[in-house]
């Protein structure tokens, strides 16, 4: 019930983010200061808030998250090969659906829906996931996205592309959990408000991008869609059942079940804008994006 009551709630202000497109209340260049405030100012902030919390977990148990996270994403890249042969025919091609179904939108949908279904800790947990995923979006998803005669070929530079807002966040919510750093409360609750405005201001981002596409387009893509219901459905089930039999921890499992029932990530349409196939991973972002309002509490229920 509390999945369906946040995705209830996220799809009301995705609603309102959408009107606004069509109304034209937004700009792209609005929209592009309202991203900027909730990549490197919000979701942060959301994250340090999270390690500010008095410690539940042990350093143990942190460190078996990290392991776990790192299977977890070496399992999904393995599942994404022959996914990708399955749904295309080209290397250009098959680098999309690998990103598609590797890489979720656990930054303004994850992490919103954890902090609201599940509390601090499990954003603590999501950490650990993020800053593997940031550094593999920036490293195996470049490359898989661009191709290796197409990307930059440095990678000293790729590597420093992981130093960002995000990560380095992961880092300071981390270490502070870790040593119970004592913060002044004014700067706790500062600390507070910025991160609140990470689910209301990244769903009506979300909508706005919604706004942009035909939904004729979406529904006309047999493929597209085909492959969306392989991964709202049959990932996230067919992964928390394999979780589920390798650890006990419920919160570990709820988020590793978020982390895959997320839509296709804003990060990999960003990242494909020079393929010959750009269009592809929007369609995805938008059609898993809607669907999510519904699979998600769906999978919520029968997964418990």
């Amino acid at each position: 019930m509390i999945l369906l009551e946040q995705m209830v709630i996220f799809f009301i202000i995705i609603s309102i983010g959408f009107l606004c497109g069509k109304k034209k209340f937004f700009s792209d260049e609005g929209i592009e200061v309202i991203t900027f405030i909730v990549v490197n100012i919000a979701n942060p902030a959301l994250i340090i808030g999270a390690g500010l919390e008095k410690s539940a977990l042990s350093l143990w148990q942190i460190g078996r998250t990290f392991l776990f996270a790192l299977a977890f994403y070496l399992v999904l890249i393995g599942v994404a090969i022959p996914v990708s042969r399955l749904f295309a025919t080209d290397d250009g091609e098959r680098g999309l659906f690998k990103s598609m179904l590797i890489f979720s939108n656990i930054g303004f949908m994850g992490m919103p829906l954890l902090s609201a279904s599940y509390g601090s800790e499990a954003l603590i947990y999501a950490a650990i996931f993020n800053f593997i995923y940031d550094f593999l979006i920036y490293t195996y998803g470049v490359r898989i996205l661009k191709g290796k005669k197409n990307g930059s070929g440095d990678s000293s530079k790729e590597i420093l592309q992981v130093i960002n807002a995000g990560t380095v966040a992961c880092v300071i919510a981390l270490i502070a959990y870790v040593f119970q750093i004592p913060v002044p409360g004014f700067l706790k609750t500062t600390v507070g408000y910025f991160g609140n405005l990470t689910a209301p201001l990244s769903m009506m981002v979300i909508g706005y991008s919604l706004s942009k596409i035909a939904f004729w387009e979406l529904f006309g893509d047999k493929k597209l869609i085909l492959f969306s219901l392989l991964k709202q459905l049959v990932i996230p089930v067919a992964g928390v059942l394999f979780v589920k039999s390798l650890i006990s921890d419920q919160l570990l499992i709820s988020v590793c079940f978020v982390m895959l029932a997320t839509p296709i990530g804003s990060m990999v349409a960003m990242f494909s804008q020079d393929s010959d196939n750009a269009k592809l991973p929007v369609k995805g972002v938008a059609l898993t994006t809607i669907m999510t309002v519904v699979t998600i509490p769906l999978l919520g229920v029968l997964l418990k």
